[in-house]
């Protein structure tokens, strides 16, 4: 995980867990770089919380700036979607689009779907991802 430098900020810590509070783990940081710890991948299909903590010279872990992200590792068979849609946007842009839309692609679905006549349901398709951006 990489991050912008927040000024004025000597150190970071960063914690990941599962979203549903199972596991959690501080990453290792490296200026405004954090890596897993070894042995520890993430697992296909979770929800994870990543919290990165900018602490200035004299705070103390939970007393810094926090920022939290939450994101979730594509399954397997997500991963295959993944691929196929990628591979096949120009022979089949709607199926690609709906594929991305549903993969949480959002970009990728607006970006396939430049690629189909401008007709009423595909504008309405468009302002849907839209609104979930």
């Amino acid at each position: 995980f990489q991050w912008e430098p927040v000024p004025d900020i000597q150190r970071y810590r960063v914690r990941l867990e599962h979203a549903d509070g199972s596991r959690a783990f501080d990453l290792k940081v490296d200026g405004e770089r954090a890596t897993l710890p070894k042995g520890e991948p993430l697992e296909a299909g979770v929800q994870y919380r990543l919290t990165i903590e900018a602490l200035a010279a004299d705070e103390l872990a939970g007393d810094g700036l926090k920022t939290i992200y939450e994101f979730r590792t594509l399954t397997p068979n997500e991963q295959q979607k993944l691929r196929w849609a990628r591979e096949n946007r120009t022979q089949a842009p709607r199926v690609c689009a709906v594929i991305f839309y549903q993969l949480g692609f959002h970009t990728d679905a607006l970006k396939t779907l430049e690629r189909v006549p401008n007709e009423p349901v595909v504008r309405v398709w468009r302002e849907v991802i839209r609104s979930r951006m």
